[in-house]
């Protein structure tokens, strides 16, 4: 009888080892596998379902880039979309996240003047936003960050993101690129030399050991995305008369715009319209796929670089506390006193 006793509490003690064996695999080895599940794409729309439905057990952020289709010479008109689109690239892979490819048509701005640009009313670009953002939230996508590299973008966005906060309790953010790395003392404003000469384009064609050159970034955009090709040599795209000149002002189509300036941070206090398709362009492109190429590689690493060094983990994390405190400390308190959603109305 002992002894059967004893044989029962030892297999108990087996079997409870072997439950517990079980459940630290559940919670950790699974969890593990998940957290490890190595993204065959970080592009949402290249994802299977199952691939999302995996990452969203462990994660829930996404990178919305938001671009245009403007005249933007001597480069094809979608590449301030293309910009926006490499930086979610190069985020979501270092950050862990999904990305949207480029919402490519959205309100141009001043460049409407150009028959190359396509326009879309602004109203309906941030319903159109906003659409997107509260179905990435129902999947799960609780961690929702807006890349827009165009002026006219970073403007639409903001109130479009004030009002996904009032209407899901959910804070998403807006995230400038450049505006990050200067304040992460990673790199200085890119259109002036010094910190301190006015705006302008510099026509730097190539990089030396001096820094890269003025299209270095642009072009190492376009090789993040796998598109280098899109973009037309020198010798092919560099026209008379449709470039920007070497060390024009940037608002030298109104020289007295900077006056305007003075009165807020935001792009354009004071929206305009160009005239000349010369006034919102660059310089010329390098002439041969050769070394356009180089600057190609040389921007990508640069690109890389920055994303690697910005430290937007910090970022992310301090985006999920905002987002809990929102839920934890905010809601239960004056809940009852913030709008309601109106999907809900």
């Amino acid at each position: 009888m002992l002894q059967l006793q004893e044989n029962t509490n030892v297999l108990s003690e087996n079997s409870r080892r072997k439950l517990n064996l079980l459940l630290f695999f559940y919670t950790h080895g699974i969890n593990q596998y998940h957290r490890r599940y190595a993204m065959r794409t970080r592009n949402l729309n290249f994802c299977t379902n199952h691939e999302i439905e995996t990452y969203l057990r462990e994660n829930d952020v996404i990178f919305i880039p938001i671009g245009n289709c403007e005249m933007h010479n001597p480069y094809p008109v979608d590449v301030e979309g293309v910009q926006a689109e490499a930086w979610a690239k190069l985020f979501a892979e270092r950050y862990d996240g999904l990305y949207l490819p480029n919402l490519s048509y959205m309100p141009a701005g001043a460049t409407v003047s150009g028959r190359g640009t396509v326009q879309v009313d602004m109203f309906e670009a941030m319903r159109y936003l906003y659409t997107i953002s509260r179905s990435l939230l129902r999947q799960g996508f609780r961690r929702q960050i807006f890349i827009p590299s165009h002026g006219p973008s970073a403007v639409m966005a903001l109130p479009v993101i004030h009002q996904l906060l009032d209407d899901t309790k959910a804070p998403f953010l807006i995230l400038q690129p450049g505006f990050l790395f200067q304040q992460r003392g990673l790199m200085e404003n890119p259109f002036r030399r010094n910190g301190s000469e006015p705006m302008c384009w510099h026509h730097k064609m190539h990089s030396d050991e001096e820094g890269l050159g003025d299209h270095a970034m642009p072009l190492g955009a376009y090789a993040v995305v796998g598109r280098l090709d899109a973009v037309p040599t020198g010798r092919e795209a560099n026209i008379e008369g449709t470039l920007g000149e070497d060390g024009a002002l940037l608002n030298g189509w109104f020289p007295k715009h900077d006056i305007i300036n003075e009165c807020s941070p935001l792009h354009a206090p004071a929206p305009f319209f160009y005239t000349w398709e010369k006034q919102h362009a660059a310089g010329p492109l390098p002439e041969t796929r050769e070394e356009m190429q180089r600057e190609a590689e040389l921007g990508a690493a640069r690109m890389r670089e920055l994303v690697d060094r910005c430290g937007f983990d910090l970022h992310l994390q301090v985006l999920r506390e905002l987002d809990e405190h929102i839920r934890n400390n905010v809601l239960p308190v004056v809940g009852g006193n913030l709008p309601e959603d109106r999907w809900s109305i």
